[in-house]
């Protein structure tokens, strides 16, 4: 049955959208950075912690550029990003 949920049985339709995954692109940078602040400010918390985070939260072009920045992109325009080099941005995040 969960194999019929995930989409992997022939005949049965996938129960989520379907997206794509790909290498981020170096002038998406401050964008992912801002997808990321914001995904973390969802949770509420205080101005003082939030003032922290862009330093750690930011996507720098030379980590795009290294390969270690994926974003989801699903047909909706909605986004997700990933990093394998950053701890702070490895869960992804849908806006």
């Amino acid at each position: 049955m969960l194999a019929a949920r995930a989409g992997l049985v022939p005949g049965l339709p996938l129960m989520h959208p379907a997206f794509y995954i790909r290498p981020a692109r170096v002038e998406e940078a401050a964008a992912l950075s801002d997808l990321c602040f914001r995904s973390k400010a969802v949770w509420g918390y205080d101005p003082e912690f939030m003032a922290l985070m862009p330093a750690a939260l930011g996507v720098a072009g030379e980590d795009i550029a290294a390969g270690d920045v994926w974003v989801a992109t699903g047909a909706d325009g909605q986004i997700a990003a990933s990093s394998r080099s950053r701890p702070a941005m490895r869960p992804v995040r849908w806006t």
